[in-house]
């Protein structure tokens, strides 16, 4: 009796051991849990998940590396940009100035210079554009940076999953703990 109850009690320690590494989730249903509550969708759809890519360390830092370079240099180009503009929003301003026509000749004879600084003000919303999509994959890497452990800084995922009839494939980043990265 007084083995039996030694014995008795690391048995039950190990079966106990047991049924919490059944209960445990893997890495495969947690990416799927995770991808179903960031895009609202039910447990019935049938959501398949794979790892396409593990993002290491030295690999994200050339992207920041590569981010900041681009927002330097998109930075030089709007304000290139924005000089030209107001160089040729005052000489248009001068010329319109000089000219002595009725307003309706006056827009006519104009037409043509306006188009112009029309054009170079499109060019500056894009770059604008182009700037806020750099420093939303900016934020998007910073936030990788914080969630890195070791040389692994997150993982590219790809869901695939039916949405009325029609198979939806959905690229993710997510981080080491198998969070996504939004």
């Amino acid at each position: 009796m007084r083995f039996f109850f030694p014995f008795f009690t690391v048995l039950i320690l190990f079966s106990c051991n047991n049924n919490d590494d059944q209960n445990t989730p893997s890495d495969q249903e947690i990416m799927r849990d995770e991808v179903r509550n960031y895009l609202f969708l039910s447990d019935t759809v049938p959501v398949k998940v794979n790892m396409v890519d593990t993002v290491s360390v030295d690999d994200l830092n050339g992207m920041l590396a590569t981010t900041e370079e681009n927002l330097r240099l998109i930075q030089m180009d709007i304000d290139t940009l924005g000089s030209m503009i107001d160089t040729m929003a005052y000489q248009n301003l001068a010329y319109e100035n000089s000219l002595k026509l009725y307003p309706e000749s006056l827009q006519l004879h104009m037409a043509p210079k306006n188009l112009e600084l029309l054009k170079l003000r499109l060019k500056m919303a894009e770059l604008k554009s182009k700037r806020e999509e750099f420093n939303q994959t900016q934020r998007i890497l910073l936030h990788l940076r914080r969630e890195q452990v070791g040389q692994i800084a997150g993982f590219e995922v790809m869901a695939v999953y039916n949405h009325k009839g029609q198979e939806i494939e959905i690229s993710f980043l997510m981080n080491r703990k198998y969070r996504i990265i939004d």
